[in-house]
């Protein structure tokens, strides 16, 4: 029989399953590094994170147990101090993963001040995506309840996410200053794909045969198969292992197919309507 304590339960999951497992792991991964970021500064460790008898920043439980307990909502200063640290961190980048070295502010006067505004303008630092991602993990962390990572949700400040707006419009310029003068790649992402490159992998699955017990006739023919719908889907690894031959069919000379969700699209309320021909 349906109760409010069943129900409460089903709401309760329908609120944590907002967003995909994947995400979900992404986000806590970013928390854990600014929650870290937080406790390494010192002049605001103890105003922006929970701390023990002891002096401790606590950390949460289960699979959010890398990420210290912060005080939400997080202060507008504490947001810009953060942010701050984390646009001259050269250690985030995924190549280098070495951390940058801030200068000392000199005491012979303050003329030289405004060189420190932009310290990491010679640094290859996160991608503006990057840094833009961690906004919304921060953003999610504040709204996120749930019993099991010991969290409790609350509000997004208005002002927070205006004053991390600002720094993330900043940041972007300060990153494609980068690139035009050759600090960090030009390019982000994942290249397009190679036509030739494209017809060599067809060559070789078709050549494939089974080498003693290891292989067998059908390792060419799926990895053929698997390439070509990726190709001319344009689809992800994720759509095409879910294709079923429900959703193949033809439309005059063409072969149709249909993909229920993509990851711009997870209700499946564009997608589902839309077919792909060949």
């Amino acid at each position: 029989m349906l109760n409010k304590d069943l129900l409460s339960q089903v709401a309760a999951g329908q609120k944590q399953r907002n967003i995909s497992d994947v995400s979900i792991r992404g986000y806590l991964y970013r928390m854990h590094v600014l929650s870290r970021k937080l406790n390494e500064i010192e002049d605001i460790r103890f105003t922006a994170l929970e701390m023990d008898a002891d002096g401790n920043p606590l950390k949460h439980s289960n699979a959010a147990q890398n990420v210290y307990k912060l005080k939400l909502p997080i202060e507008v200063e504490t947001a810009q101090l953060l942010f701050a640290a984390l646009s001259i961190d050269g250690s985030l980048t995924r190549k280098t993963r070495t951390p940058v070295n801030v200068p000392d502010l000199p005491a012979d006067g303050i003329e030289q001040v405004t060189d420190y505004r932009n310290i990491a303008a010679n640094i290859s630092t996160v991608t503006a995506q990057t840094y833009q991602n961690y906004k919304s993990a921060l953003k999610w962390w504040h709204e996120y309840e749930c019993l099991e990572l010991d969290k409790v949700g609350s509000t997004f400040p208005a002002e927070v996410d205006k004053a991390i707006n600002c720094c993330i419009g900043t940041y972007k310029r300060d990153v494609a200053s980068k690139r035009r003068r050759g600090v960090m790649k030009h390019k982000d992402g994942k290249s397009k794909y190679n036509l030739q490159g494209y017809v060599e992998l067809c060559k070789f699955f078709i050549k494939m045969r089974p080498i003693g017990n290891r292989y067998t006739w059908m390792e060419g023919l799926f990895a053929q198969l698997f390439t070509k719908l990726s190709v001319n889907t344009i689809g992800r690894s994720d759509n095409i292992d879910d294709l079923r031959l429900e959703l193949m069919d033809w439309e005059n000379d063409n072969m149709t197919l249909k993909f229920c969700t993509t990851k711009s699209d997870q209700t499946g309320e564009r997608t589902s309507e839309e077919l792909i021909g060949h």
